[in-house]
């Protein structure tokens, strides 16, 4: 049994987080459309929390047995304070809206109607054109009494419920809201301004024409979350991509998680729909405003960009590789390591795209977790398969929600020659690294290519992630053994350098913890700085407490959840922080002061139980003097922060720093100190 005054209740401790992002949509010394990213970011986190965090916590307060060690309190009692909380954040972000985005969007002459007609305008026709030449092609209408519940894939489609009347009789139907196949906004020409409205208010205003025959007598939104975990059974068996194809051609009806509606539907349609979906009063979640699946907040055009948005900065250009005929000629100099998306990613593009090209390289290997959506990454390792490179790809189809998306890139892959791993049963492949082999005289030469973020343009547009070019012998030999660990099935054994989970790298990280606390015990300096996304596991945590006990200088930067509780001892030489910024702070990292000769790891891992014991992970060191001072540097200026990171205290609260003696933004002097740097 855990003690739990010691530790915070990991899904409060996620709620906390998305307050924090909440915190800048409130913020209103931001850019107003980043504003608004930020309000679109919160409901995009709460939609996944309501499929993933929230259905699995329904499903243990089912759990007859004590689960008091997994969710350190009673589940059903946490399940109360997840939903009251949730309750008291949406209608602090409705507030937000209403009270804030649109007044300032409507100074701006920005303007989002609703009915019509339409103020100031005279082109409706327009509007109803779109309507019966565009929406309507994607519209499901349903009439609930013809119409069964298996009819609908409701998660992440939001719905109009409509009650009808038809000579005396009353009718009730649904309608989807096709946001996943249309802009959510449309523009609308008018005298005044800039003017857009909702395809919600769009299809609400044209009813009559998906059903003629009845009187319209109600409209409310709604929107059903429902439990997406993919369960499947007993992995170690039978074809495990036939089983998750399996699970996703079943579509995501899970069990219902949450029912958002609009507050002021009436008592008669709220009750059809709860008794049609078998909905519970505790699923329910009423709203004060009218549309739902705010996510595509971010939708919301800018007629007046770049003002009203964050400054985008050109990314720093990396001078070794940019002065250098090849990036395997650099790589041979010396070790190097890129920040996205400070530097671009158009580096590791480079990498992936020489070596297909390249006569020398005759083998590629590389991991993949979440691509883009028209992966570069991907169509440059079909050319390579085209220009007669060995490819071998791990593509991790338990991704979560990306598992059809893999899928189809791993079949693209393979209609190639591309030799593809698929994932390892009831283990993921979490660990972000590739690998070149060119020929050689007398031996082949490898690069490994090893990043805490995915082979994904996209998102290394937005996550600020760490990638690492090496040819070391004995960093490329390990590269090579994880390889042949999940494509030969090949024992690990005698790692060099690289720390693996399930492996060895929670050990590393223990001993390391250990050594900051005997130096501290012997009076030497002692320091541990910790970056994850998440912290979690409750061994390494309890050896984090003992650290903060003896006096180490702790200082622990966590995105999201975070199960470590500070205690008021630790008040003076232990900090718990969170940073929230423009950039999603994605890498980790970790650091030991190690009697001056520092230790700095970087890796793909998390510190929770997921991570650690039920994923390949992998970490590795930093080694050149230079990139370790800059890390050192870069973490520094976190910890500094007084503009975008808070305290997080005993209560889970986010505590503005707010120094005024000293403005430290550190995404910005992040940028400055990497654009220095660069020689």
């Amino acid at each position: 049994m855990v003690n739990k005054s010691k530790y915070f209740n990991k899904e409060l401790s996620w709620l906390s987080f998305n307050y924090r992002v909440l915190m800048e949509a409130k913020d209103a010394t931001n850019p107003l459309y980043e504003r608004i990213k930020f309000l679109s970011i919160f409901a995009s986190n709460l939609d996944e929390f309501f499929r993933i965090e929230l259905g699995r916590l329904k499903k243990l307060t089912r759990i007859k047995k004590e689960t008091t060690d997994y969710l350190n309190s009673n589940p059903k009692k946490i399940l109360n304070q997840v939903r009251a909380i949730i309750s008291l954040h949406y209608e602090e972000y409705q507030n937000i809206i209403d009270g804030e985005i649109i007044p300032s969007l409507e100074k701006e002459d920005i303007f989002i109607q609703s009915e019509l007609p339409l103020k100031n305008c005279s082109d409706e026709q327009a509007l109803i054109n779109y309507f019966k030449y565009q929406i309507l092609t994607f519209l499901k209408p349903k009439v609930l009494s013809e119409a069964k519940r298996n009819d609908f894939t409701l998660d992440k489609t939001s719905y109009l419920a409509i009650k009808l009347q038809k000579k005396k009789d009353v009718h009730f139907a649904v309608v989807n809201i096709p946001t996943d196949k249309l802009p959510r906004f449309l523009e609308v020409k008018c005298t005044n301004g800039h003017n857009f409205i909702y395809i919600d208010d769009l299809i609400r205003i044209n009813l009559k024409f998906l059903f003629p025959e009845y009187e319209i007598l109600e409209a409310k939104s709604f929107r059903v979350t429902q439990d997406e975990s993919i369960n499947i059974e007993d992995e170690f068996a039978g074809n495990l991509i036939e089983k998750i194809r399996d699970e996703i051609s079943k579509g995501q009806n899970g069990l219902p998680t949450n029912f958002k509606y609009d507050e002021t539907i009436s008592d008669e349609l709220l009750d059809f729909l709860k008794k049609f979906f078998g909905l519970k009063n505790k699923d329910l979640l009423a709203t004060r405003g009218k549309y739902h699946n705010l996510k595509d907040l971010g939708q919301l055009p800018n007629p007046h960009q770049p003002r009203l948005q964050t400054e985008r900065k050109s990314p720093v250009v990396y001078q070794p590789f940019e002065k250098a005929d090849s990036i395997f000629d650099a790589i041979d100099l010396q070790d190097h390591l890129l920040h996205f998306p400070y530097h671009s990613y158009n580096n590791v593009l480079r990498f992936i795209n020489e070596a297909s090209t390249n006569r020398s390289v005759k083998e590629i290997r590389i991991t993949l977790y979440r691509v883009a959506g028209n992966s570069y990454i991907v169509n440059a390792l079909i050319s390579a398969a085209h220009n007669g490179k060995k490819i071998i790809v791990f593509v991790e189809v338990k991704a979560r929600t990306d598992e059809a998306h893999n899928l189809y890139w791993a079949e693209q892959m393979e209609k190639v020659g591309i030799t593809i791993i698929y994932s390892l049963p009831a283990l993921k492949v979490h660990a972000k690294m590739a690998l070149v082999i060119k020929e050689g005289i007398p031996n082949d030469i490898g690069y490994a290519y090893l990043s805490t973020g995915n082979f994904n343009e996209s998102t290394a547009k937005v996550y600020s992630d760490f990638g690492f070019f090496t040819s070391r012998k004995k960093t490329v030999k390990d590269v090579m053994q994880i390889f042949d660990y999940v494509y030969k099935k090949q024992p690990l054994s005698g790692l060099n350098e690289l720390l693996v989970t399930k492996y060895n790298l929670k050990r590393k990280f223990t001993r390391l913890i250990d050594s900051e606390i005997i130096n501290k015990r012997l009076g030497k300096p002692a320091r541990i700085i910790i970056k994850v996304n998440n912290l979690e596991d409750y061994d390494l945590i309890d050896k984090l407490h003992e650290a903060g006990e003896a006096g180490v200088d702790l200082s622990i930067i966590v995105r999201g959840i975070c199960c470590f509780k500070p205690n008021r001892k630790f008040t003076d030489h232990v900090k718990l922080l969170r940073l929230v910024d423009t950039h999603l702070e994605h890498a980790r990292v970790f650091y030991f002061h190690n009697s001056g000769k520092d230790h700095i790891y970087l890796s793909s891992a998390d510190w929770m139980q997921r991570n650690l014991y039920n994923r390949i992970e992998v970490g590795f060191p930093i080694k050149k003097k230079k990139i370790k001072e800059l890390i050192l540097k870069l973490l520094e200026l976190q910890i500094e922060d007084s503009v975008k990171a808070v305290l997080i205290d005993e209560s889970l609260n986010n505590i503005p720093v707010n120094s005024e003696d000293k403005r430290i933004r550190s995404q910005y002097e992040t940028y400055n100190l990497l654009a220095a740097d660069n020689h």
